[in-house]
């Protein structure tokens, strides 16, 4: 029974109460650690909600966003167009430059991904389509200092970390990231792998509600037991 619950609870989408607790989170992390000439970069703009607060916090900052949805893209562009210190890039990061097919999720575009995470999604409802990609480390300067790196894809992690990884080597910033179950099962990405990868930079990492509240990082097996049972979707990455 303990484990049918724990599969049931892994699974359920997560509503938008907790998606609004999350950013309220990542908001708070944000003032705390942000300082008005930081620059951020964020992974899966979500029609730039978070970027409007970044502009608020740091307004003095150059700050990049990458959405590899043309459509949605041009939106932000057009939404920011105004800003000097905003770049909108059409691309998905990735592990390596080059073309990529993508799930596009016409009825649930936050499940858009390089795979079909969502088993709900009738084919009719998703569209595949072809994108660029690119690596986080040639597509900023070795000039530019990074404090914020957000990730809020469905899946793909690893690869954008791995894509990134002269750059978090480099800054050591506070890096914020979505991950679930469903997702690390469709791309093959264990615990370990998101564990070893901060510890490989001396950083580590925390469920974002703990973070918040000054409590210890995660041990491998503690970070096991919040994706097996799902109490926590969202991390950070941090010294």
């Amino acid at each position: 029974m303990k484990d049918l619950i724990k599969n049931w609870a892994r699974r359920v989408p997560m509503s938008n109460a907790k998606n609004h607790e999350y950013h309220w989170m990542i908001t708070k992390l944000m003032k705390e650690y942000l300082n008005e000439d930081s620059n951020c970069i964020d992974v899966g703009g979500d029609k730039g909600v978070l970027f409007d607060e970044v502009f608020s916090i740091a307004p003095l900052g150059v700050h990049t966003l990458f959405e590899p949805v043309l459509e949605s893209c041009n939106q932000l562009q057009q939404k920011y167009a105004q800003s000097t210190n905003c770049n909108i890039l059409n691309a998905a990061l990735s592990d390596k430059n080059g073309i990529s097919s993508f799930n596009l999720s016409l009825s649930n575009p936050e499940k858009s991904s390089f795979k079909k995470v969502d088993k709900m999604i009738s084919n009719g409802q998703n569209q595949l389509i072809f994108v660029e990609t690119v690596r986080l480390d040639d597509a900023l300067s070795e000039r530019q200092h990074v404090d914020l790196i957000n990730i809020d894809i469905d899946g793909g992690i690893y690869t954008v970390l791995q894509g990134a990884s002269k750059t978090i080597e480099r800054n050591r910033p506070l890096v914020t990231f979505r991950f679930n179950t469903i997702s690390a099962e469709v791309f093959g990405t264990t615990p370990s792998m998101i564990h070893d990868y901060f510890s490989l930079y001396n950083m580590h990492v925390y469920p974002i509600q703990d973070f918040v509240q000054d409590k210890a990082a995660l041990t491998l097996p503690e970070l096991e037991e919040h994706l097996s049972d799902g109490s926590c979707s969202w991390f950070v990455g941090h010294l």
